[in-house]
């Protein structure tokens, strides 16, 4: 993300980590018990309406929220498995958060 976004600012806050560039924090990740991570994450409606459904062919639990959001929960063979998929929503949500 660095490399096309700029730096890279992650903010850990008590119960969230919130990850932004120069724009806004775009991604926020809830850890839960276990092994699950619960995302929000905002990659504009158009992008969102690319993503998800890459996300249910992934198999992971995934959904819309407000006009411009995704949620999700990823566990942990999640990140390792779809890591070019979370790369690809966190440089739509840069984008997004640019605008």
């Amino acid at each position: 993300v660095a490399k096309v976004a700029g730096e890279v600012r992650v903010k850990y806050n008590r119960g969230h980590v919130a990850l932004g560039t120069t724009g806004t924090n775009f991604m926020w990740f809830h850890p839960r018990k276990g092994s699950q991570i619960h995302l929000n994450a905002e990659p504009g409606e158009d992008a969102r309406k690319i993503l998800l459904p890459k996300f249910e062919e992934r198999s992971i639990e995934s959904g819309a929220r407000r006009t411009h959001e995704i949620k999700a929960n990823l566990a942990a063979r999640d990140l390792q498995e779809s890591n070019d998929l979370i790369e690809e929503l966190i440089l739509a949500c840069d984008q997004y958060s640019r605008t």
